[in-house]
């Protein structure tokens, strides 16, 4: 981000403050979940546990959507509130704008590695987000050099992180071999 320059730092660093509000019940449904999850899956109620993915997805999909549709519609007023102008102010409502767009992607992330972690399936989260972090560094200094994209690479890169590691979450759901994982195994297997 440095290397775009002073104008490009304040409106990443405005935007972001204002994504970070917006991250915050996201990251604490996640952790929920990973209590929710852990606690069922050591009582043997895997019925329970992904009824309660389901629930959390939903409900936290619905609340970021509607921060989303906020953020989004009120971008030039939140970032002009961190004192920035011109510049400044334009790329930061680019950002929080796209932002606002990927939050609901990121829900599903959130919650689906919550999911993943509360049962005991935490190597498959560790590789997953090592691997799409990795992904987007190397995509952002690739796109970076992209004329037509340029600085916009930054939040586009996340975008795709989010995006990518969504759909590898959901593909180990969907796969059920998560089940495998639980370190609790209930009286009755």
């Amino acid at each position: 981000i440095n290397s775009f320059g002073s104008t490009t730092m304040a409106g990443v660093a405005a935007a972001s403050k204002i994504e970070s509000y917006a991250i915050m019940p996201v990251i604490s449904f996640s952790s929920g979940m990973a209590t929710y999850a852990g606690q069922n899956a050591g009582a043997g109620d895997l019925k329970r546990v992904w009824a309660g993915y389901k629930s959390g997805l939903i409900l936290t999909f619905l609340l970021t959507a509607c921060f989303s549709i906020v953020i989004f519609s009120f971008a030039r007023p939140f970032v002009s509130l961190f004192g920035c102008s011109g510049d400044a102010l334009e790329f930061g409502i680019q950002y929080l704008r796209f932002m606002a767009c990927v939050l609901v992607i990121m829900t599903v992330l959130f919650i689906s590695r919550g999911m993943l972690q509360g049962v005991g399936d935490v190597t498959i989260t560790t590789v997953i987000t090592f691997a799409t972090l990795a992904l987007r560094i190397v995509l952002a200094y690739w796109m970076a050099g992209i004329p037509a994209i340029g600085r916009r690479a930054i939040y586009i890169c996340m975008g795709i992180d989010f995006c990518i590691g969504a759909v590898f979450y959901i593909i180990r759901l969907a796969s059920g071999s998560w089940k495998k994982k639980i370190l609790v195994k209930s009286e009755t297997e």
